[in-house]
């Protein structure tokens, strides 16, 4: 498989490394992982008491084919992003949260310009997946769009499985579109509900956004074009904030209401690596 690589922003905008956009990065090193480590000894043995990922840094060449023009448009790009993602696709695409930390500017040779790039990893590499819970069989077969390269289907009575196929707990986002009387999304292990959303709200015609995520956590509902925070109306002996632990889980949508309400829950695997 052709590697692939290239930089995403807080607005969807994409920057390609490969020969249309100009720009190539090549001498790639650091994609891998890094475990701290804490450990107990007693006598000869050592116990494992937490293991934490730290900020690594990924480093490598870039080279603008077409030279300053290239390293500006390039600047341009990052000037215009608050937040980066690191897109690399070999054998299935991941990403992680990064920050450009340094780009060094080197001298013209034949047209081109050579820069070396340092990169801090923010996050394990991630991977997105969205599926969508509709309580009414009449949608059978109805495609609903989105933007996420993963894996996708549609559910009905409101209730799906979901795995997590990564190595720790996987963030969910739940975005409810419809009619909604104090709605409630359950994550049900073997019959037992392991965790829990429920909000203390109704709504005729609602946009509602449950983000999990630690770099994006948010919690809001729109209304008749206008937007607010909700998190005053969650019901505090929920969890709210869902996380999907490593395994398979039936999820579970109950708007509160008899008129078609859609769910959709996007969930980020974490991996330790690519």
């Amino acid at each position: 498989m052709i590697r692939k690589l290239y930089l995403k922003n807080e607005k969807g905008v994409q920057f390609d490394f490969d020969y249309v956009s100009g720009v190539l990065l090549s001498n790639l090193d650091g994609l891998g992982f890094q475990h701290d480590t804490t450990y107990l000894k007693y006598g000869e043995f050592y116990d494992l008491v937490k293991r934490e990922q730290p900020i690594t840094k990924i480093t490598g060449l870039l080279t603008f084919l077409s030279g300053y023009k290239g390293y500006s448009t390039f600047l341009s790009y990052l000037r215009a992003s608050e937040k980066l993602e690191l897109h690399y696709t070999s054998e299935g695409t991941k990403y992680c949260y990064i920050e450009i930390e340094r780009l060094d500017k080197k001298e013209l040779v034949m047209g081109s310009l050579q820069s070396q790039i340092t990169i801090e990893k923010l996050t394990p590499w991630l991977r997105t997946s969205s599926l969508i819970l509709d309580l009414d069989e009449d949608y059978s077969g109805k495609i609903y769009p989105h933007s996420y390269p993963h894996t996708y289907s549609i559910t009905f009575q409101g209730k799906t499985q979901l795995s997590n196929h990564g190595d720790y707990k996987a963030p969910l986002r739940i975005e409810i579109i419809g009619a909604v009387d104090e709605p409630e999304v359950n994550i049900i292990k073997d019959g037992v509900v392991a965790s829990s959303l429920r909000l203390e709200l109704a709504s005729p015609n609602c946009e509602i956004v449950i983000d999990a995520n630690p770099i994006e956590q948010i919690m809001k509902i729109k209304e008749n074009g206008v937007s607010r925070d909700i998190y005053q109306d969650q019901d505090f002996t929920k969890d709210n904030f869902l996380f999907l632990d490593v395994g398979t889980f039936d999820i579970e949508f109950k708007p509160g209401v008899s008129t078609n309400t859609l769910c959709r829950i996007t969930m980020t695997e974490v991996f330790v690596g690519h």
